[in-house]
């Protein structure tokens, strides 16, 4: 057991540092941009969670085009690994406060001629109203929860959102709980690139 618990907390330590890095990253600016396929990035990032998803005994989906690399492209211009460890972090936050026998779905779409949209939502017991500014404070950690996490999670997410002159938000989300209430939407909206706009 005492060997065990040194395992997880050297775990948890670990992780804390690579977040801290990633914070510090995506703090510093100068991001190296590419133009990418969002909802292709979103398709990959779920489905490495897929194996993570069943464990917890959830149902983890993806709702976008069909073929995003060709047919119907979502694409914005960023980087890809910091926009991919957000997608990653929003995932690892819906996994872990979502109870067993939840859903998460993810969807990717584009709402508007200049604007890219990612949601994730599931239909756990919800953010309350007064905590949904702050938990995307650094280390902040809604009051009775017991699940494993660092805070550091959706401050990183925001963060990296800003720098690509995006958003980050909590609203309900249209899943409901095992008592009847919303769950949680956490919405990512990037501005959609447009080659004719951005080569001028």
């Amino acid at each position: 057991q005492s060997l065990q618990y040194l395992v997880d907390s050297a775990r948890r330590a670990t992780h804390v540092v690579n977040q801290l890095l990633l914070m510090a990253r995506a703090e510093a600016g100068g991001v190296h941009t590419e133009v990418l396929d969002l909802a292709e990035l979103a398709r990959s990032k779920t489905s490495a969670r897929i194996n993570d998803a069943m464990q917890l005994g959830l149902d983890l989906g993806f709702d976008g085009p069909e073929d995003a690399s060709e047919t119907s492209p979502v694409p914005v211009q960023g980087d890809a690994l910091l926009l991919g460890e957000l997608i990653h972090n929003l995932l690892d936050n819906a996994l872990r406060y979502t109870p067993r026998g939840g859903t998460i779905t993810v969807r990717v779409s584009s709402p508007a001629p200049d604007q890219a949209v990612l949601e994730i939502d599931d239909n756990g017991s919800g953010i309350p109203l007064a905590d949904r500014e702050r938990v995307f404070d650094r280390f902040y950690r809604v009051l009775g929860t017991t699940a494993n996490g660092s805070g550091l999670g959706l401050a990183i997410a925001r963060e990296i959102a800003q720098r690509h002159s995006g958003s980050l938000e909590i609203t309900d989300s249209p899943l409901t709980g095992e008592l009847g209430a919303p769950g949680t939407r956490v919405r990512l909206s990037l501005p959609l690139y447009a080659p004719s706009t951005n080569n001028n």
